[in-house]
């Protein structure tokens, strides 16, 4: 995904789960050259909104949301408030610095995203994207 779309837009790639030699040499061997892509290993929500900030890419991805989390929030990393408040402010930097997507972007996205999960994992996903739709609804 992440090669497909670096030709055309500037990426910003946080992996929570792998070091970023690892990706690298994932990146290696699929052929991504990854001239447009910021890699950085990283799980504090606060420090990768701050890199959203600084880099100021056109598209960020997130590996995975799960591993993300905020100081603020006693629970783990993983959890559906710690996943919620770390999709919050996602979106609120996004906001912040205009980046939007189109309602099918944003599916699309989604799909992409939940075909890497457990149906555990999905079924979570689809109860914190319910949330935040309510929520930004209000």
């Amino acid at each position: 995904l992440c090669g497909a779309i670096s030709d055309r837009y500037t990426v910003l790639y946080i992996t929570g789960e792998e070091s970023t030699r690892q990706i690298k040499l994932r990146a290696l061997r699929l052929g991504v050259t990854g001239e447009n892509v910021n890699l950085a290993a990283e799980t504090d929500i606060s420090a990768v909104c701050d890199m959203i900030e600084s880099v100021r890419p056109q598209l960020v991805i997130v590996d995975s949301i799960q591993t993300m989390q905020c100081a603020e929030i006693s629970s783990s990393a993983g959890s559906v408030s710690q996943v919620k408040e770390c999709t919050s402010r996602l979106m609120n930097t996004a906001k912040s610095k205009d980046i939007q997507f189109t309602d099918p972007e944003t599916e699309l996205l989604i799909s992409l995203l939940k075909q890497n999960m457990t149906e555990e994992e999905s079924a979570k996903a689809d109860k914190i994207i319910r949330l935040m739709r309510e929520r930004k609804s209000k």
